[in-house]
């Protein structure tokens, strides 16, 4: 996981917010913008549940990509507040982020090559 401050910075720039490579430039900017944000504190999913040898068909958003292991594919999806479970397939090193639009999903499949998992605090599992 990236230490707080580069979390922030990314953030950050995700939000437009830090357009200066200084940090002085970046003060600036963010106090200039500070009341057009409203401070709300949030926490970051980070348990989850996985199973080898599992697929949760379906219910795929955005696009697959390139992963070293499901630990990584796992914090991308604790990352995305969209993000209600995962696919990892060991063998191609891809991982697929899913969205289950209700509180409880199906079951997974079976499948050799994949490794599963979500976040209980996102959704349940039958």
């Amino acid at each position: 996981m990236a230490p707080k401050s580069a979390s922030f910075l990314l953030i950050a720039l995700m939000m437009g917010l830090a357009v200066a490579n200084d940090v002085q430039g970046e003060q600036l900017i963010m106090s200039e913008r500070q009341d057009l944000f409203t401070t709300q504190e949030i926490t970051i999913v980070s348990t989850f549940k996985h199973r080898c040898e599992c697929d949760f068909l379906g219910n795929d958003f955005g696009q697959y990509f390139r992963s070293d292991s499901y630990t990584q594919c796992a914090t991308v999806c604790a990352n995305n507040v969209s993000c209600t479970h995962f696919t990892y397939n060991f063998v191609g090193k891809y991982c697929f982020l899913k969205r289950y639009p209700g509180p409880t999903m199906s079951a997974p499949m079976s499948h050799p090559q994949g490794i599963c998992g979500y976040f209980p605090a996102r959704v349940n599992v039958a």
